[in-house]
């Protein structure tokens, strides 16, 4: 979960730094475009992927195969969840999603 997490925040840092870069060269606005769109579909995915994650209680899974995940990887998945709570253009009933997981797993 942390990884896959860990990658839409990176690709977001991407598509934030070519936008800025497109104001002087509209040549990274596609690519910013293309990042932006994978940074959509991944949080549809974890919107619905979370569920699975939960164990309640304030514990989340490691990966879908493992039990509870060490308490730094749950304080990890908290910061992260906040991160990709502040991404602006991530509809905001996602946004408040992770944000309600973020919550409820102690951050």
């Amino acid at each position: 979960l942390n990884g896959f997490m860990q990658a839409v925040v990176s690709i977001d840092r991407f598509a934030r730094q070519a936008g800025r870069l497109a104001t002087t060269d509209p040549r990274w606005a596609p690519l910013r475009d293309e990042a932006q769109r994978h940074v959509l579909e991944a949080a549809r995915a974890l919107v619905y992927w979370l569920p699975f994650y939960d164990l309640g209680g304030g514990a989340t899974r490691y990966s879908l195969t493992s039990g509870p995940a060490p308490f730094k990887y749950r304080v990890y998945h908290t910061v992260l969840l906040g991160l990709l709570a502040r991404i602006p253009y991530v509809p905001a009933g996602w946004r408040a999603d992770f944000l309600a997981y973020r919550h409820r797993w102690g951050g």
